[in-house]
């Protein structure tokens, strides 16, 4: 949406904005310039006017998209409409059900009114949700790209999305710097939240702070596209140091959700991928999100711009993406730095909990992934205390050929502590045979190791890995449950429990059928999903085709039938590529599972 923008003429802004500069302002588009002052000391040369708050940065207002005028108040029946299509959109389910919902950094919806206004909450609250829905799921795609996953972690409720309800005073809602003035003096401004706020006027499209804990998006832009947009900006995207920057806060490698030529340069925009990609984030995936970057990559030298890695977003099964606490400023004990990489599948890297077994999350890379961390401060936290900690290194196959390759070393020691690696990418596989099912990934085990490492001078040799033993269960990284807790580690070298071999032929052979039976039955549901939504979204174009036939559709809703129709069109694709990938996994069943 924002990224197909015409340029809009903004001038340097004054001292005092007020006296803008004719021809700077848009408020059609939601360009409004009240309550902004000029400051060289922010990035995009904007600061916010906050009354009883700390002044802050922001990339400016994100205009509407071209023919939409913001002023106009859509009707209950109109955001009735815009719920459908944002159901169609998103997941089935509106939330990912995270923990006890509220514990850690979290992403807070808002409703929020000026008390002159009616009270539409109990009208809108299910469209918020369908938008929250949809932007976890433009997550989820954006991530698949670079081979990971992310969802993001809002605040819940018996796994459905808290919607605060707030009354704002009756010149609250008349700038970002009023609205966030009046939430933070209403508790709204905890560190551990990035608040999305859905302001029901007609000022903004969207605005945000950049970097900061809180969005706005006004009602004629109620969509997963802009909510998402301006979250991505609270989460510091697209840094001014990223290689495709624009300047002010977005990119020019279209197509992207973030892209889009802004003041106060105008950049030119390069076309690098295909115009489907405009829902999802980061086209190159080099400039803000990216679940595995490769070595060179922008993100993998500044991994504090990757927002892939913030910690309001979670992985698949809920822990956060990345778990690398500094180590305590008084530290003077070993230090260890583990390096995965030559990923041909999913690398993850654990700390063990000595009290419960459990492991901990530090980090995994996808498909030719690469990442090198110092693991000294996570260690030493899920430690919490003891002598010596354990590390355990798991590499599992997606598929096609298998590769891995970890290197742990301590500083000041010249013989690692482990380098091991085998097969090469996309090109040679790995000779360790198959295990189990990891619980974290999904996929079977070919490489599994545990370390103990010291984390005192007087003990300083890591011991050799332990006799397996079965790990009790315990709870994952921070407040999240890690379903994998309870594993046997097995010998260097060697996959998990029910690992195939030259002593149980069949076992790698039962295991490979159960993990295809699985990928079948989840692609199975995904086709059925597909199914529905493409039942409804033609329901509804057949609706919309009839009233435009009889000359009776307004301008939003042909809108909304030239939109209706491309999702259409994606959704009939998406249904044929989904058909041949199930009757694909059919045949490797009837292959793998005689």
């Amino acid at each position: 949406m924002l990224a197909t923008l015409a340029v809009l003429a903004f001038a340097a802004l004054p001292a005092s904005s007020s006296a803008a500069t004719p021809g700077s302002e848009d408020p059609a588009r939601g360009v409004q310039l009240d309550g902004l002052v000029a400051d060289p000391s922010c990035p995009d040369g904007l600061r916010v006017e906050v009354p009883r708050a700390p002044d802050a940065c922001t990339h400016g207002p994100d205009p509407a998209p071209a023919g939409e005028d913001v002023r106009e108040r859509r009707s209950v029946p109109e955001l009735r409409a815009e719920e459908e299509e944002a159901q169609l959109d998103a997941a089935p389910e509106l939330a990912d059900c995270i923990g006890d919902g509220a514990s850690g950094d979290r992403v807070e919806l808002i409703y929020a009114r000026a008390s002159d206004r009616p009270d539409r909450y109990s009208q809108t609250v299910s469209l918020i949700r369908s938008v929250a829905g949809d932007m976890a799921d433009r997550m989820k795609q954006s991530a698949a790209e670079s081979g990971g996953s992310r969802t993001l972690r809002y605040v819940t409720e018996g796994c459905n999305v808290v919607v605060r309800n707030v009354v704002l005073s009756t010149t609250g809602d008349d700038t970002l710097g009023r609205t966030a003035s009046e939430l933070a003096a209403k508790g709204y401004d905890r560190s551990d939240r990035k608040y999305l706020t859905f302001v029901d006027a007609n000022v903004y499209c969207g605005i945000a702070y950049a970097p900061g804990n809180l969005a706005r998006v006004d009602e004629r832009c109620w969509d997963g596209h802009a909510g998402l947009h301006e979250l991505m900006h609270n989460l510091s995207a697209v840094d001014p140091a990223a290689p495709n920057t624009s300047g002010g806060y977005h990119c020019v490698d279209e197509s992207d959700l973030m892209c889009y030529s802004d003041s106060p340069y105008y950049p030119s925009m390069r076309q690098v991928c295909p115009t489907s990609h405009e829902a999802l984030l980061d086209c190159s995936g080099d400039d803000y999100f990216n679940t595995a970057p490769r070595a060179g990559n922008f993100l993998s030298g500044n991994p504090g711009l990757n927002t892939a890695d913030s910690p309001f977003v979670a992985d698949r099964d809920g822990q956060l993406p990345v778990f690398l606490p500094p180590a305590p400023s008084g530290y003077r004990g070993p230090r260890y730095t583990v390096r995965a990489d030559n990923a041909d599948d999913d690398l993850c890297v654990y700390a063990i909990r000595p009290t419960t077994g459990a492991r901990v999350r530090l980090f995994c890379v996808g498909y030719l992934g690469v990442r090198s961390a110092d693991v000294t401060g996570a260690l030493l936290s899920v430690a919490g205390g003891a002598d010596t900690v354990g590390l355990r290194l798991i590499a599992t196959d997606r598929g096609a050929t298998r590769a891995y390759g970890f290197r742990v070393t301590r500083t000041g020691v010249a013989t690692p502590v482990l380098d091991e690696r085998d097969g090469i990418a996309g090109q040679q596989s790995s000779s360790a045979p198959l295990g189990s099912i990891d619980p974290s990934t999904g996929y079977p085990v070919v490489y599994d190791r545990e370390l103990t490492l010291a984390l005192t001078e007087q003990s300083a040799a890591p011991a050799p890995p332990p006799t397996p033993t079965p790990a009790p269960s315990g709870a994952g990284s921070g407040a999240q449950p890690d379903p994998a807790a309870a594993t046997t580690p097995p010998a260097s070298g060697q996959s998990g429990p029910g690992a195939s071999g030259a002593g149980s032929p069949g076992a790698g052979e039962s295991t490979i059928c159960r993990s295809t039976r699985t990928a079948l039955a989840s692609e199975r549901a995904a086709l059925a999903r597909v199914g529905r939504s493409l039942a409804s979204q033609t329901r509804l174009l057949r609706a919309l085709k009839k009233r435009l036939k009889r000359g009776g559709l307004t301008k939003g809703e042909k809108r909304r039938y030239a939109a209706a129709a491309k999702r259409l069109g994606r959704r009939r694709q998406e249904k044929r590529d989904r058909t041949s990938r199930v009757k694909r996994l059919e045949k490797q069943v009837a292959s793998r599972c005689k």
